[in-house]
């Protein structure tokens, strides 16, 4: 399925994708094992704009989809896409076994965002083991304390937000994964990134 035909797709069940360049773009561009005389034509404005007519989908937003099979057929739609770093489900209908699609759909993932949906321990169970999520954000969700394995089973999880849900054993976490900026407020992402350079 082409990219184009994607998008088509996803935005008849009601949400967007957001595209960018190919990857190779970014090694064109910006490389120093590049020759400098062709990376300072991809660096160009005409280099990202020839690069633009071979986009790629990086962000898949299906942000208050409010029906259920909705969600799952475009999540499905979305694991033919081997880009996508960044997932909203915010607000939207996904349930705890979408997650599963997640987990085998998008090996590329880096954010997630299943805040303010009904997502529960048993979701993010799925989730243990995704070598490349470095950010979720969890808050105002089902989450409880029995999720506390699967969330330290997240190897390289480096954000986590899980304002308002029952989890308990943030600073359990937070000795498990020190590496793991943890909060149990809502913030937006660029309050949480100051936050942890400040040192929580």
């Amino acid at each position: 399925m082409c990219v184009w035909h994607t998008q088509w797709a996803i935005s008849r069940l009601g949400r967007q994708t957001v595209t960018g360049p190919p990857p190779a773009y970014h090694d064109l561009a910006y490389s120093t094992q590049t020759p400098a005389k062709i990376r300072a034509i991809f660096a160009s404005r005409f280099g990202y704009w020839l690069c633009s007519f071979f986009p790629v989908i990086y962000e898949v937003d299906l942000r208050e989809i409010s029906n259920p099979d909705s969600v799952a057929d475009a999540l499905e739609i979305a694991t033919t896409l081997e880009h996508v770093t960044e997932l909203v489900l915010y607000k939207s209908a996904a349930r705890d076994e979408d997650l599963s699609i997640v987990a085998r759909g998008f090996p590329q993932l880096r954010s997630l965002k299943i805040n303010e949906t009904s997502i529960g321990d048993a979701g993010v169970a799925h989730l243990s083991g995704h070598e490349t999520i470095r950010h979720l954000n969890a808050q105002r969700t089902a989450l409880t304390d029995s999720c506390w394995s699967s969330l330290c089973g997240i190897p390289n999880l480096r954000e986590l937000n899980v304002a308002e849900t029952r989890i308990t054993t943030v600073e359990q976490l937070r000795e498990a994964n020190p590496a793991c900026y943890v909060t149990t407020r809502l913030v937006n992402r660029k309050q949480t990134r100051d936050e942890q350079r400040s040192g929580r």
